[in-house]
């Protein structure tokens, strides 16, 4: 089921991420992940866990996230991710360098509109 999240659902989003955080990654012995735990910095994401994390984001927010929004940076906490990412303003791709241009389209070409020639059939 995919919801798409609205400007006022951050809290909840955060509450939801925490929630499944704890569920899938925490263990005996280790602090509770809160909303501002750092989740790289604290080793409680490596990279196999992100490709979780994102997959999990990208289902509450209901749409995909475009690969030039995933950075640590945009991951850092559950905090960051639901400011990047739980309002739907994309705010990740500005954050990555793009902020001086905010106003500029950025064209981005996705994998299904790619030929390829010689490819497999």
């Amino acid at each position: 089921m995919s919801e798409t999240m609205t400007p006022g659902a951050a809290g909840s989003f955060e509450a939801r991420m925490v929630a499944w955080l704890n569920a899938r990654f925490a263990r005996p012995g280790m602090p509770r992940i809160e909303a501002d735990s750092p989740l790289f910095a604290g080793r409680l994401i490596d990279s196999i866990r992100i490709l979780e994390l994102i997959a999990w984001t990208e289902r509450a927010i209901g749409h995909e996230i475009r690969d030039v929004e995933i950075r640590m940076d945009n991951f850092r906490s559950v905090a960051r991710i639901a400011e990047v990412f739980a309002n739907g303003a994309g705010r990740g791709m500005r954050d990555a360098g793009r902020a001086g241009r905010a106003d500029a389209d950025v064209a981005t070409t996705d994998i299904d509109d790619v030929l390829v020639e010689g490819g497999a059939e």
